[in-house]
């Protein structure tokens, strides 16, 4: 069986830790435990970002599942996280600068390289390609019972967070899932959503666990789960 790469999101943890975690009873302190997240699907066996990925993802009982989001030309919200498309692809140029049907004539794929038993890298999906995914493809390739990390990338932040709250709103999606970026422009622009589920700004996670490590004292902490960053791990499932 394949193993997914894992990344395992703290920060909630630590945090609570930090800040009063024997007043907690034992199921919240249960629910503050670290869960397992496929980061990008799980970018080291599969092409990151692909249905591919999410589905190994799925099999490997992922706790939750990690996706980035860009925008196409035709304000389409696609899986891809590079800020070019020759990062993985076999294409070049900014995702915003394509349109959905042209975007997706590219093979997702084309740059994910494995190592043979004699130590040569090979490109198994050149011969088999894989296409960029649209959110709601994903949303619903992962189905109503797993929990859904969006990461935003690219600016401007106001016209993808509104094409993402209309793939949420169509979808039902929205209690299943958290709004992330490392641009605090984009906790601004999804605050014109209520429904909307955002995780704080990174740096606001960063200076309170800064604070929490060298003053040992702890600010108010955010709702329940809205704290994160991303902390790489080698450990796999086999």
């Amino acid at each position: 069986m394949r193993a997914v790469p894992l990344l395992t999101s703290l920060a909630a943890s630590l945090t609570v830790s930090a800040c009063g975690a024997d007043a907690l009873s034992s199921t919240q302190k249960a629910s503050a435990l670290p869960r397992i997240v496929a980061h990008r699907g799980g970018a080291a066996d599969f092409p990151e970002n692909t249905l591919l990925a999410i589905q190994g993802a799925l099999e490997h009982r992922a706790d939750a599942i990690w996706l980035t989001v860009q925008l196409t030309r035709d304000g389409v919200p696609v899986l891809y996280r590079p800020a070019d498309l020759s990062a993985n692809t076999d294409g070049k140029g900014p995702v915003a600068n394509l349109d959905l049907a042209t975007l997706q004539t590219l093979n997702a794929g084309w740059n994910f390289a494995q190592t043979d038993t004699n130590g040569a890298r090979t490109y198994p999906y050149r011969a088999h390609p894989l296409r960029i995914p649209t959110l709601a493809q994903a949303l619903r390739t992962i189905g109503a019972f797993v929990p859904v990390m969006l990461d935003m990338k690219a600016l401007p932040a106001e016209p993808q967070a509104a094409a993402v709250a209309r793939i949420l709103r169509e979808e039902n999606a929205f209690d299943r899932v958290l709004i992330y970026s490392t641009d605090a422009a984009y906790q601004s622009a999804f605050a014109a959503y209520p429904e909307a589920r955002r995780f704080e700004s990174r740096d606001a996670t960063r200076n309170r666990l800064a604070t929490v490590a060298l003053a040992h004292t702890c600010a108010a902490l955010p709702p329940a789960g809205r704290s994160a960053f991303e902390y790489a791990t080698h450990e796999r499932w086999s």
